[in-house]
């Protein structure tokens, strides 16, 4: 039974996905994300090889792919993105499809940025696409510089590359919609990187990199909070995780996160109006939202606000029929969508895509020195016998030990900062104790000039107003609005948070008396006294005292809930 395996190696992990069967029957049988230190991978190159070699040694065993069954290297497809990696569309005569790509070499010249010796390129027709002078052929570039290494880092690590080809087309491969009739847009957030794709009917049209990611998100935090980036994107995911968490952190932590991601969202929305006003270009009927970046909270919703296509969340697992791994499938269905795409070519396929020629050459001399060594180690192995078993469980051991020292180092180099971040978490709960009690009991003054222009009728002027907190209401008695003052009562056991006096003005009687059954049938005003009931020709004047019920409480003390003490 046919098994593809796809590896991608992005700013923040190693991604390797094995996908097994055909049609409506495919199955993912293997899967293993290993994360990568901050600078390993930048811009979708390898600045450091060794970490990125041992991380995917490690997804290799995870994902139990290192080896077929018989010891040959496991072939895989290899994924590549970034700035250096671009694709353009081109206007050629009608030609036969095996001298597309000798001739898109000469017309590349003029619209791909890299120097032609330093340009690796495949070009393709659109099938469907027809340009009214010629056809359309879709062009994909990437420089050497950008895949060199991580091949190089792909073979050290065990694996053949068999193919080399842009995350867009995986992405596609992967998340395309069926029967939209219409152009589909697939943004994928990565931490340094968003990739934006448009597609129609499974064929690429546009695509565009976009400088940032989720990442942008946790610089911000740590800039505003002043904290270690570990420690920013730890609280970037608590952010994601609840909207009640957003009253537990300072209000500049929010608007910093709500900035960074506005600026991504705004040049999202930017590249998928750009597309559509191209010449050709129909509008986009949907937007589909993956990778790490898309689970942030409300990421999806912000979005929607802007764009009159419908937006939504895809998994690369609704494909298939089958998931065999223990990881989180909602994770593995947002972040594993251009390894699963990678899985998912068809069997026959054997383009390169963008390997670069001498790998090709390469790999065929390594075919033969493999079988040839396979050989020499079956003597080997008999000859030395427990020997040989021994090495390996030395070696292993050494290994080990290598692996529990790295641990002992990376965790006492991480104390201070742990040390830090209990010193905030510390202060941030003397604060909370401190303002608890101030904002506990205090008056929603807002609310209580709000309230008292909704219920005065008109015809009643207030003239003066004072308030103040903490007041009790106190007796019980009652009074006819036919005198000249009155005592009214507090409900029995009510919460009083505070007192308004008030001076009013009514044009006449009845405008008093309406201004009294108007505060008597109120929920959040207790009538205590009023007095001064006087008349001239043209008004009548009264004075009132006012209870505040728990209703006009402030919610600003929510503000300061959530930390445990």
């Amino acid at each position: 039974m046919s098994e593809r395996t796809g590896v991608e190696i992005s700013s923040t992990a190693v991604r390797i996905a094995a996908v097994e069967g055909s049609g409506q029957r495919r199955r993912l049988v293997g899967w293993a994300e290993v994360p990568l230190p901050l600078g390993a991978v930048v811009d979708g190159g390898v600045a450091e090889p060794e970490v990125v070699r041992e991380a995917l040694v490690k997804a290799s065993r995870t994902a139990k792919v290192a080896r077929r069954p018989l010891g040959s290297p496991r072939r895989v497809r290899l994924s590549v993105s970034g700035l250096r990696a671009i694709t353009r569309q081109l206007v050629m005569p009608p030609m036969p499809d095996g001298e597309i790509e000798a001739a898109a070499r000469m017309q590349a010249l003029e619209v791909v940025p890299f120097p032609p010796e330093r340009t690796l390129l495949q070009a393709r027709r659109l099938r469907g696409f027809n340009a009214a002078d010629g056809m359309n052929v879709l062009v994909e570039a990437a420089h050497r510089d950008l895949v060199e290494p991580l091949v190089a880092c792909v073979q050290e690590a065990g694996f053949v590359v068999e193919a080399v080809e842009l995350a867009s087309s995986a992405l596609v491969r992967c998340l395309a919609g069926e029967g939209l009739g219409g152009p589909e847009a697939i943004v994928s957030i990565g931490a340094e990187l968003t990739l934006l794709v448009v597609h129609e009917g499974g064929e690429v049209r546009f695509v565009r990199t976009v400088a940032a990611g989720g990442a942008s998100v946790t610089r911000a935090l740590a800039s505003t909070l002043d904290v270690p980036f570990s420690d920013a994107e730890a609280l970037k995911l608590r952010l994601g995780s609840s909207s009640a968490v957003l009253t537990a952190v300072p209000a500049e932590t929010v608007a910093a996160a709500r900035d960074a991601s506005a600026a991504l969202l705004n040049e999202i929305r930017s590249s998928i109006l750009y597309y559509s006003s191209l010449p050709g270009a129909g509008e986009v009927r949907q937007v589909v939202l993956t990778g790490g970046g898309a689970l942030l909270a409300g990421m999806g919703e912000r979005l929607q606000f802007q764009m009159a296509a419908p937006v939504e969340l895809r998994s690369c697992l609704d494909g298939l029929a089958r998931v065999r791994t223990d990881g989180d499938r909602t994770s593995i269905g947002q972040r594993g969508a251009v390894a699963v795409g990678l899985a998912l070519a068809p069997s026959g396929k054997q383009a390169a895509g963008l390997l670069p020629p001498e790998v090709l050459g390469l790999r065929r001399r390594q075919v033969t020195e493999r079988a040839v060594l396979a050989g020499v180690g079956v003597v080997v192995l008999a000859a030395a016998g427990g020997g040989a078993a021994r090495f390996v469980q030395v070696r292993r051991t050494e290994q080990s030990v290598s692996a529990l020292q790295a641990s002992i180092t990376s965790l006492q180099a991480s104390l201070p900062r742990l040390a830090k971040a209990q010193r905030l978490e510390a202060t941030a709960v003397a604060d909370q104790r401190i303002v608890q009690p101030l904002v506990a009991s205090e008056v929603s003054w807002p609310a209580v000039l709000a309230d008292l222009g909704r219920v005065t009728p008109p015809g009643v002027a207030t003239t003066s107003l004072n308030g103040a907190s903490g007041t009790n209401a106190g007796a019980v008695t009652t009074s006819s609005s036919s005198t000249s003052s009155g005592t009214l009562a507090s409900s029995p056991g009510g919460a009083v948070l505070g007192t308004v006096s008030l001076s009013l003005a009514s044009s006449s009687y009845p405008g008093f008396q309406s201004w009294f059954d108007a505060l008597s049938g109120s929920h959040v005003f207790q009538i205590v006294q009023y007095s001064g009931l006087t008349s001239s020709s043209s008004k009548v004047d009264f004075t009132a005292e006012l209870n505040l019920t728990d209703l006009l409480r402030s919610k600003r003390s929510q503000r300061f809930e959530g930390f445990a003490p």
